[in-house]
Parts: C-alpha cells; structure tokens; sequence
C-alpha cells in the first residue's frame, strides 16, 4: 500500500513538471490587407509527431472553431461557416510538431483572436489578425510586414519577457511546491509506518513484563498451614 501510494505521487509530479515545462507561445501579431493569404504558423511540440493527433484553431472572441483536424482528415463539420473552404492545414508539418494554417482570401470579418491547440495538452498558440481595406495612400509595406509567416527554423524565436517570463516563474514555484508536497507526504507515510512498529513493540514489552510481575507475586505469597487436630 506504501510503495503504490509513493508511486503514485512521483507519477503525479512528473505529469505536472512536464505539463508545466513548456507554457504556451507569445502572441504573435498580424495585420494584412483585404484579399490576402494569411498564414497562421507556430512550434507546438517540436518533440512530438502530430499527424495523428486532434488539432483545433478556433476564435477566442467567438468561440467558434476556425478549423479542425483529426487522424490524417481535416473536421469540415465543425467549421465556421465563414471559413468553409478557406482554410488549409499542413499535415506535413504536423509531422515535426508545427502548425501552419493557410487562411485564403482574408476579410475584414477576419480580424480577431485565434488560438490554435492540441486538446487535453498544455502548448498553445495564439494569434491577433487585423484586416484592413487596402488604401493606395496607407499600403502596409510588404518589404517589412509579411502576413505569409517563413519556415519556423529560419524564424528567431523571440525572447520571452512580461508575461511569458511570469508563466515560467509561476511555473518553477508550482513545481516547487508540488515536490515539496510530496516529499512530505512520503515522509508522513514512512513515519506512520515507523510509529505503528513501536507502539507494537511497546505493547509486546508491557504484555512480557505483566506476566513477569504476576509470576513473582505468586512465588513471594506464603504458604498457609493447616493444623491438623
């Protein structure tokens, strides 16, 4: 019972450190223009294969689902209508952990938060579109603001800093605290055990020197005598 307890609160803490190992990336923001192709590309879990996983990127201000993937096959079903045949991921990417989502044909109804994510996992992505009409006086400069993200390893990772920095310090202080628990708890677990042994081995004791004490009464009582008339 002791050594599956102990067991169980190492695996707990595992799960918890290496949820909290990795905190969601910063926002990255876009603007682009009217008629557009945007791309929406972002490291998820370098680590890990995905082609096979659950993929959702949805509109955090709508709550509504942008696109879905599951097992190989994009979820039109569960799309926005908007979005219906505008939206492309690449499975190939999913392969080495980073999403790329292609939005066709942008409109200003585009412009919102999005989050791209894989369901019961910690990492994250999140994005803010700004669509805007194109103006021949205030174009956006394409040499400059490139709505089609490059390939994630020509990209330099930006630093992490303001809130970033904060979820990776919230993060060392809850993994300090859940070890620190648990050591606790086996330290408890290890005592009760030790305490139960020596309230057994006193009882024994007392139990030895009861029978002892009756033994000498018996043998320090005098022996009656009878007169016989």
């Amino acid at each position: 019972m002791k050594r599956t307890l102990v067991m169980f609160l190492i695996i707990l803490s595992a799960e918890m450190i290496l949820g909290e190992s990795r905190p969601s990336s910063p926002t990255q923001l876009i603007e682009a223009e009217v008629y557009d192709n945007v791309t929406l590309q972002c490291d998820l879990d370098s680590r890990v294969n995905m082609e096979n996983n659950t993929i959702v990127c949805e509109r955090v201000d709508l709550k509504k689902k942008v696109h879905a993937y599951r097992g190989k096959q994009d979820l039109p079903h569960d799309q926005m209508d908007q979005y219906r045949g505008r939206t492309t991921l690449n499975p190939k990417d999913l392969s080495r952990g980073v999403l790329t989502l292609l939005i066709s044909s942008v409109q200003t109804s585009d412009s919102g938060p999005y989050r791209c994510f894989v369901p019961k996992r910690k990492p994250s992505c999140t994005f803010n579109l700004t669509v805007v009409r194109r103006d021949g006086q205030n174009k956006t400069k394409r040499d400059t603001l490139s709505t089609t993200r490059p390939p994630i390893e020509g990209v330099t990772k930006p630093d992490v800093s303001g809130g970033a920095h904060m979820k990776a310090v919230h993060a060392g202080i809850i993994t300090t605290v859940v070890i620190t628990f648990c050591v606790l708890v086996v330290v408890l677990v290890v005592k009760s055990g030790t305490i139960q042994d020596c309230l057994k081995s006193l009882r024994g004791k007392k139990r030895t020197s009861n029978g002892s004490e009756e033994r000498d009464e018996d043998q320090e009582r005098p022996l009656k005598t009878v007169e016989v008339k």
